[in-house]
């Protein structure tokens, strides 16, 4: 016989013996088939914790995730400035060639992406940095700095 054959003929003998051990394994009443059942079974019926409300996680959900510090934002540099600001603090900065932005944190709640140019509620986001933007209104301008880069 040839090395192939041989080949052939071993995997064929191990997998009839595989095959054989799993049939009498799911067949038979010894002690480690039902012992083996009797876990799987256990992991089956395993409950998962309850989720806690989202209001519980009020506290986590301030922590900036890409800050190292994970420290909530701090307030406003300026509050007479940000007062009327729709904005209370930077969550990002993105910088590329030719185009920049910036993630808001709103002071009405929620999040806004805006690019350089862009307005909201009279406010156009006029210059971004790698570490601050700033606001401007026809009066007023407001600066923005990424926490821990104050």
């Amino acid at each position: 016989m040839t090395r192939r054959r041989w080949r052939t003929l071993a995997a064929g003998v191990i997998f009839a013996a595989a095959a054989t051990l799993i049939g009498v394994w799911a067949a038979g009443d010894d002690a480690a088939g039902v012992q083996a059942r009797r876990h799987t079974a256990v992991l089956l019926n395993l409950r998962l914790p309850a989720v806690p409300p989202l209001a519980a996680l009020s506290e986590t959900l301030q922590r900036p995730l890409f800050s190292p510090a994970r420290r909530p934002l701090p307030g406003p540099a300026s509050a007479a400035a940000l007062s009327a600001s729709p904005a209370s603090a930077l969550v990002a900065v993105a910088i590329g060639p030719g185009r920049s932005a910036a993630i808001l944190k709103l002071a009405a709640g929620g999040t806004a992406v805006l690019m350089q140019g862009d307005r909201i509620e009279g406010w156009t986001l006029a210059a971004v940095s790698s570490h601050s933007v700033t606001l401007q209104s026809a009066d007023r301008s407001a600066e923005l700095t990424l926490p821990n880069h104050e």
